[in-house]
């Protein structure tokens, strides 16, 4: 296992992310995970699903809210400084993980994702970083790179675990 992250968007149903060669290994319990507890194996996210046989999955992460759908985002930083962005249906038992979008334009493996904070709940943008040191900000929507990074100056973010970004300049 390479990386990992749940999402805990809902009080009844968790989903935890395994990152690792080839492919992201969704389980889910329906308590937050204590060690020891049983889990049910969801999906395995791979080739098919966007994820290479020789990418590995350097970060997970899921948003932290759900949309107008029901479901949140699951985002997947890869080796191959790609990001596969996952609409991830959140509301039960189903294992219906589907690519919204996929980003290349970093030149080395992605290292961090943070979602942006939308009142409506729907995260439109990421911004993420590679070993590189190389800040990349992502329409989810339109599943394209926002290439003028100072119209991301003012946007909120769910957490702020990128360490290069705009709010790390102050």
């Amino acid at each position: 296992v390479q990386s990992m992250c749940y999402s805990a968007v809902r009080d009844d149903c968790w989903h935890l992310a395994l990152g690792c060669r080839g492919k992201i290994k969704i389980m889910e319990a329906s308590t937050p995970l204590v060690f020891g507890d049983d889990i049910t194996v969801l999906a395995n996210l791979d080739k098919s699903k966007g994820v290479g046989s020789r990418d590995v999955v350097t970060c997970v992460k899921y948003s932290g809210s759900m949309n107008s759908r029901g479901n949140c985002y699951l985002a997947a930083g890869l080796s191959s400084g790609s990001i596969v962005v996952y609409e991830a249906p959140i509301n039960g038992h189903e294992n219906a993980y589907e690519v919204k979008a996929k980003f290349k334009g970093h030149s080395g493996p992605v290292l961090h994702l943070d979602f942006s904070k939308q009142s409506g709940g729907d995260a439109e943008h990421l911004q993420s970083n590679c070993s590189r040191f190389e800040l990349r900000f992502w329409n989810i929507k339109q599943g394209k790179e926002v290439k003028a990074a100072s119209e991301m100056r003012n946007e909120k973010w769910e957490s702020l675990t990128c360490p290069l970004s705009w709010s790390a300049l102050g």
